[in-house]
């Protein structure tokens, strides 16, 4: 057994950066625990073709763009399309030799994976070769979908028991799952700040997406409103939109300090994004859905609402009435706040890190 192991964190980086960010609280966290470990991030778009993000990226945003059902029909016949794995297969292995060419390289003790294409191209590689790495892969939604699963992942991190339930359904070993919450930031804890007037936050993820000019312009009505914050993310011409509107606000591109954003918050209005809910459930801040994207963000939505942590609007024009309503009726803001303490696992990544060190002690 080497005294210190090399492990490996696999994530993209498509639209938003939830992956990115969740693989980054898990290097934190096991240098945190055991900071002699030799820990590495990598962008596994950029590991096939230094372009291929970029290619990527914007045929994604264009599917969200143009023909949002379209994640949807794949995320719900994910059964059918899996029962073929052997065009999966040839899929994933136009994309294998790079990944390959870095376990020969590098030799790694542990991969994790924060999302599902690494994770399947690892399997894929395990499966056809004899390699000595073991494989873990850490969910970044509050559910998880068919293309996580295969015989070769040695470790599940997922977010709770529901989760947990899927996985022995479909065959995968008890023994090899752990119900750990979403990996998020352990370290810059919030700090809220007591606000005269409720701080109501927008965002639309690191991509900026979503109908954000819509909400803001709809706030128009809520007069006593003043401390409103708007992440724009990397949507520059939304940026230029938002800031000649004469709604009192602020508006930011993408920052690296959302904390100081939170602490400054009440309220927010978000996408169902898992890792961005999970981090605001753990300070908490309660959580008003907009636009879930059919798929992955329905499901987190239905949690959500499930859970008692958050509100979906179907109609831009219903926010005032909804916010206006929690202003005046602190019962349910605090019921919103109480849910998501109960619900929510800001040591996430931190039991991720100490789960990782006794695998590697038990298997090495």
């Amino acid at each position: 057994m080497k005294e210190i192991p090399k492990i490996f964190i696999f994530y993209t980086s498509l639209v938003g950066h939830g992956h990115k960010r969740s693989a980054e609280a898990i290097k934190d966290a096991i240098h945190h625990y055991y900071p002699k470990y030799k820990v590495e991030l990598i962008n596994s778009f950029k590991l096939i073709n230094e372009n291929f993000e970029k290619v990527a990226s914007f045929v994604y945003s264009s599917i969200l763009k143009f023909t949002p059902k379209l994640t949807g029909f794949v995320y719900n016949n994910q059964n059918k399309i899996n029962r073929n794995r052997v065009i999966t297969n040839i899929l994933l292995s136009f994309f294998k030799k790079p990944f390959e060419d870095l376990i020969k390289k590098e030799n790694p003790d542990i991969i994790i994976c924060t999302q599902a294409l690494p994770s399947n191209i690892f399997a894929l590689i395990k499966r056809k070769n004899n390699y000595n790495f073991s494989l873990a892969a850490a969910l970044t939604d509050f559910h998880t979908y068919n293309f996580w699963i295969n015989k070769e992942t040695d470790l599940y991190f997922v977010p709770n028991d529901e989760a947990k339930d899927f996985l022995m359904k479909n065959n995968v070993e008890e023994s090899k799952i752990n119900v750990t919450g979403i990996p998020i930031n352990f370290k810059n804890k919030v700090t809220k700040r007591n606000n005269k007037k409720l701080g109501l936050l927008i965002l639309g993820g690191g991509a900026g997406i979503g109908n954000i000019k819509n909400i803001v312009y709809n706030l128009d009505s809520i007069k006593d409103l003043t401390n409103i914050y708007v992440i724009a993310g990397n949507n520059l011409n939304l940026k230029k939109v938002l800031e000649k509107s004469h709604i009192p606000k602020k508006v930011l591109g993408y920052t690296n300090n959302i904390e100081s954003i939170y602490a400054m918050s009440d309220l927010v209005i978000t996408k169902p994004g898992g890792l961005t809910t999970a981090e605001l459930m753990s300070i908490p801040l309660p959580i008003i859905i907009t636009d879930p994207l059919p798929g992955q963000e329905q499901r987190n939505t239905e949690y959500l609402i499930k859970n008692g942590v958050a509100i979906k609007i179907d109609n831009i024009k219903e926010l005032p009435t909804i916010i206006k309503d929690l202003i005046n009726n602190k019962e349910k803001l605090l019921n919103l706040k109480n849910n998501s303490k109960k619900l929510s696992n800001p040591d996430a990544a931190l039991k991720v890190a100490k789960i990782i060190n006794q695998y590697y002690h038990n298997h090495s």
